[in-house]
C-alpha cells in the first residue's frame, strides 16, 4: 500500500480536482499515479494469476481497482477471498488500507462500502471462531 499512499499524496502547488473526490492534485503527478496505479494492477494481477491463494495479494488487487474505479472487479477480488477463507489479519490489514484510503479521500467513491462489507465480515468470522 506504500508506493499508492504516496502516489495518492503528491501535493504542490498547482491543483486539480481528482475525478469527483474534491480532493487536489496536480496535473503532471496524476498521470504518474495513474502510471503507478496501472503498473500495480499490472504486477498484482501476474501474482494472483501464480497464486490465487494469496490472500493478501487479492486484497491489494481488489484495492488497486477500487482506487481504479473498477468497482465491480474489486467488489468480486474482496468475495473472493473471503469465501476462500482469507485469515482474520489480512481482512484486518484490508480494512486498514481502506481506511488509509478514506483519510487520503474521504469521498471516494465504494470505498466505504467495501469497507462495511469487510468489517461485517470479520466479524461474522470472529463470532464464528469464538462459538468454535
Amino acid at each position: 500500500m506504500t508506493e499508492l499512499t504516496r502516489a495518492m499524496e503528491l501535493y504542490t502547488k498547482e491543483y486539480i480536482y481528482l475525478e469527483s473526490t474534491h480532493t487536489p492534485i496536480e496535473l503532471k503527478q496524476l498521470e504518474e499515479f495513474k502510471a503507478a496505479l496501472k503498473e500495480a494492477i499490472r504486477l498484482a494481477t501476474q501474482d494472483y494469476r501464480k497464486d490465487s491463494g494469496n490472500h493478501q495479494n487479492t486484497f491489494n488487487l481488489a484495492l488497486y481497482y477500487l482506487v481504479a474505479r473498477k468497482q465491480q472487479k474489486a467488489g468480486q477480488l474482496y468475495k473472493d477471498a473471503l469465501s476462500e477463507n482469507a485469515s482474520i489479519y489480512y481482512i484486518q490489514e484490508a480494512i486498514r488500507d481502506l481506511q488509509e484510503l478514506l483519510i487520503v479521500f474521504p469521498t471516494y467513491p465504494y470505498a466505504a462500502e467495501m469497507k462495511g462489507f469487510l468489517e461485517s465480515a470479520l466479524s461474522l468470522r470472529q463470532v464464528a471462531l469464538s462459538a468454535v
